[in-house]
């Protein structure tokens, strides 16, 4: 068993000789994924997956099954909703700046915030600051897990790359932590090479 942020994903492979192929069991779906070698050239980015397509990281396989585009104040930011081996859920938020800003995230309960919009939240000994706030329209496609079409978000930051993301959506709030994560870290796999789409 493999741990990503607390979460727990399995990863079956399936080697002939030679390393032919690699066979993935994601999210119990049973869909093989053709060995990287055989994808064509160019691939993905962070800025271009879609519903699934296929992410690897830290040795755990997650499959994209939502993707949110939200907008704000004309910058894209991208959410998707990722699944693993039991019903594990993630998310994968990117958004291009000077450079791909990535972050791999989980749902936890609601963290504790001072003021509002709360410049610090403290969550599991550290105490997260706030990087950027706003509003954002959302386009869904696939399962996102969230329902509307504006949210509200508070992006706050602790040492050690630790990110912590609250959403509102209308009455529900949402709040996940994570990492920032280099895109070179991920292994994005194009999901017209899983059989069975």
């Amino acid at each position: 068993m493999l741990l990503i942020l607390g979460l727990t994903a399995a990863v079956v492979v399936v080697a002939g000789a030679g390393a032919v192929g690699l066979g993935v069991a994601v999210a119990g779906r049973n869909r093989a994924v053709k060995s990287p070698a055989a994808l064509p050239p160019g691939g993905l980015d962070v800025m271009s997956l879609r519903v699934n397509d296929v992410v690897v990281h830290l040795d755990a396989t997650w499959l994209v099954v939502g993707r949110l585009r939200y907008d704000h104040t004309g910058q894209t930011i991208l959410m998707y909703r990722m699944e693993g081996d039991g019903g594990a859920v993630a998310y994968l938020r990117a958004r291009f700046e000077d450079r791909p800003l990535v972050e791999v995230l989980e749902e936890v309960g609601a963290a504790p915030a001072q003021g509002t919009p709360a410049q610090s939240v403290p969550w599991e000994e550290a105490t997260f600051q706030l990087r950027s706030w706003g509003q954002v329209r959302a386009d869904h496609t696939g399962q996102t897990g969230r329902e509307g079409a504006r949210a509200e978000f508070h992006l706050y930051a602790a040492p050690g790359e630790r990110v912590l993301l609250k959403e509102r959506w209308g009455e529900e709030e949402v709040t996940m932590v994570g990492r920032s994560v280099r895109p070179e870290h991920l292994e994005l796999l194009p999901g017209d090479h899983v059989r069975g789409a």
